[in-house]
Formats: C-alpha cells, structure tokens, sequence
C-alpha cells in the first residue's frame, strides 16, 4: 500500500507541477509578447480584454466573424451585457461589427484592422521569442521537448475525440 500512495502522490505533484508549468510559460511568453498590446486599445477592461482574445481565436477557426450569440455564449453573459462591450471596443477601434450576411437579423463580430495588426506584432515577437529560446538548448534537448510535446498533444486530441 505505501508504494501505491507514493506513486500516486508523485503523480499528483508532477501532475501539479505540470499545470503550473504550462501556465508559467503561456504567461511568461503572453506577457513578454503582447505587453504593450492592451495598452494600445486604452482603458480596456478585464472583460472585454477577454472579449478580445476569444474573438482572436474563434475568427482564427472560421476566418470569419462570429455571431454576437454566440459570442455571448462563449463568455458565459447575456447578448445584452455583450453587446454594451462590443459597442465600446468598436468606439475603441478594436472590433469590427457587420451585418451576418447569412442571417439579416444578426451581426458578426471580428477583430478590426487595427487589432489584427497588434495581434501580428505580439505574434511575430512570440516566435522570436520561442526561437530565441530554443536556440539555446542544443539539439538533443531541442529533439526530447519536441518529441515528449508531441506526445502529450497526441494524448490531449485522443481525449477530446472521445468526450
């Protein structure tokens, strides 16, 4: 039994370890890569900093706009209380609200000209960033982070394709 409880205590702390690591590294690389990014859109609250980001990423799955429902959706907030940040980050010049095309009733949702150029920027430091770093491993440890992130992405699809 004292062999199991270690085994899963191991476990619990490089599972922990793990989490925090991957946070620490997104952070680290997000902070470094996108920190002057927010303060080009001043006053932007918490909020719709987040509104934001989940509009980068849902246009990045489509390549097109998003409907503000389902935007709503995604933040867990009514269309109302969504719609109010909308309006202020399209006076702020960060998003873009046009008809649905598909749907008269509704509009869609997308990051403006200028917040894709921001994007761009902090995107282009992130991967010079993470070049900058990798160059600093030599080629074996360059070859085992490569090969053990790909096994652990492997592993995190399979799971999804089965929930």
């Amino acid at each position: 039994m004292p062999d199991t409880m270690t085994t899963e205590r191991k476990e619990k702390k490089l599972e922990a370890r793990l989490g925090d690591l991957f946070q620490e590294i997104a952070g680290a690389l997000s902070e470094e890569s996108f920190s002057d990014t927010i303060e080009q859109w001043q006053d932007v609250t918490y909020r719709q900093e987040q509104m934001i980001k989940i509009v980068k990423m849902m246009t990045l799955e489509r390549g097109e706009g998003i409907p503000l429902k389902e935007l709503a959706e995604k933040m867990n907030l009514t269309s109302g209380t969504v719609s109010e940040s909308v309006e202020a980050l399209v006076r702020k010049d960060a998003l873009e609200r046009n008809p649905n095309p598909a749907d008269r009733r509704s509009v869609l949702i997308r990051l403006s000209p200028k917040s894709t150029a921001i994007i761009k920027r902090g995107l282009e430091r992130q991967s010079a960033i993470t070049a900058s770093c990798i160059s600093e491993m030599t080629e074996e440890e360059q070859s085992e982070l490569l090969r053990l992130l790909e096994i652990f992405y492997d592993r995190i699809n399979k799971r999804k394709a089965q929930s």
